[in-house]
């Protein structure tokens, strides 16, 4: 651990803001229309989501997926470091802790009333690639109540709404228990931001992971398990084919074999919720040139894994098949590189914590709906670490990664008074 470093912000070409958000008071005689939402002067306002959601938005932070040496806009450095000066501004003791070489978490606790209870906020600062986008994706432009930018929906949406809730429970003195707010790195390409959390000894009794959910509470949630499959030959000249062996043979019958696999999981056993576990072959990569027999061919898979299912009997399944496959030639020699793992998330439906979120969705909305989720989360790292989590956040799955990716600011809001509310609630076991 240690304090953030001059590190975070070398090289950073695009003037990332670093100054804290301004403090905007709603006039209080505007209120909810809710009895019982807290009656305090509020904070959140389309403004002040407009003002830190900006400046989020404005600060690439773009997954580098394996680009060395890292530069702007890849990397979450500077988000780090603007994040910092935010959690300093709040009152927090802010760490930073270099998960890899330029990629950084960055975490501050928040002393509650009742610090018997730790509340885990964890929102990822990383995005997906910015480019062929068909808007500015750092120009942060707002059209008819949406803010356009990578990242926006996912997740810098769900983080703003978080900071925002955060900064309004401790400046007004109300917060019930104590809050960690991690901004974690890498989630977008294998999670290792919140793993190093988890492996450095987390400890919290309740975690929010942010994520666009509609404002629906996503406390179920497939896991993924994705592999590399390479299946290697012997080059030779095209003129004489017998000289080498073709790489692209095996991994054509292992395509065929994985199809099999992907549809008797689809036909096969069925979660209530969650539907089937699915698997698909997302890259084929064989051969250098037209005139040259391959020497290897490249597969990727990308394997859904239902909360029911054991990842080792996963991973043995599918190396099984790859060794079939090479079967019928005895030349070919695989190897297999599992390179992602999610966890799946399966809460308690009656854990405290979750039904005091559902409370406070409920108070402040109107409504409160539970949803499951095929995609994965840092929280089921979470999770699997003994803390029972939820995925919660204003925008949607649909907007998430796309060439105009946007959210809506009024729907920022609404998230934050949620998280706001549940904050300053104190918790109840239910036991």
């Amino acid at each position: 651990m240690c304090e953030s470093s001059d590190m975070a912000m070398r090289g950073c070409t695009r003037k990332c803001p670093v100054t804290s958000s301004p403090h905007v008071q709603l006039d209080a005689r505007r209120g909810t229309g809710n009895p019982d939402v807290m009656n305090t002067k509020e904070t959140t306002t389309l403004d002040s989501a407009q003002a830190i959601l900006t400046r989020l938005v404005q600060c690439p932070s773009v997954n580098p997926a394996g680009r060395e040496p890292i530069a702007p806009p890849y990397g979450e450095g500077r988000m780090a470091a603007l994040l910092s000066e935010q959690l300093k501004d709040m009152g927090g003791e802010v760490r930073t802790d270099e998960v890899l070489p330029g990629r950084l978490n960055v975490w501050s606790r928040f002393a509650g009333r009742d610090r018997s209870r730790t509340i885990l906020l964890d929102a990822h600062s990383d995005t997906v690639s910015h480019l062929h986008m068909s808007v500015d994706p750092f120009g942060a432009e707002v059209r008819e109540g949406r803010l356009f930018g990578r990242g926006a929906c996912d997740t810098k949406g769900p983080m703003a709404a978080m900071l925002l809730a955060l900064e309004s429970a401790v400046r007004s003195g109300r917060l019930a228990h104590d809050v960690i707010f991690a901004a974690t790195c890498d989630e977008e390409n294998g999670g290792r931001g919140a793993r190093h959390l988890v492996t450095r000894g987390l400890q919290a009794d309740f975690a929010i992971s942010a994520e666009p959910t509609e404002l629906q509470l996503v406390w179920r949630h497939k896991g993924i398990q994705r592999g590399r499959i390479t299946l290697h030959g012997m080059a030779a000249h095209s003129s004489t084919p017998a000289r080498g062996h073709n790489a692209i043979y095996p991994a054509a019958r292992l395509v065929g074999q994985l199809e099999a696999m992907a549809a008797a999981l689809s036909a096969g056993k069925s979660d209530a919720e969650l539907g089937t576990a699915t698997l698909a072959v997302t890259t084929m990569h064989g051969g250098t040139a037209a005139n040259i027999i391959p020497d290897s061919c490249v597969l990727d898979v990308d394997r859904r894994v239902l909360p029911s299912e054991d990842i080792d009997a996963i991973r043995l399944a599918i190396e099984e098949l790859v060794h079939r496959a090479c079967a019928a030639d005895p030349w070919c020699t695989p190897s297999i590189d599992w390179t992602q793992h999610y966890p799946s998330l399966g809460s308690s439906p009656t854990a405290p914590a979750l039904l005091a979120l559902e409370t406070a969705l409920r108070t402040v909305t109107g409504t409160a709906q539970r949803s499951v989720a095929a995609y994965g989360t840092n929280a089921g790292f979470y999770a699997q670490a003994g803390i029972p989590s939820v995925v919660f956040g204003p925008g949607s799955i649909a907007d998430a990664h796309t060439a105009a990716e946007s959210i809506s600011l009024a729907e920022v809001v609404s998230a934050a008074k949620v998280i706001e509310q549940f904050l300053c609630t104190p918790i109840v076991d239910t036991q």
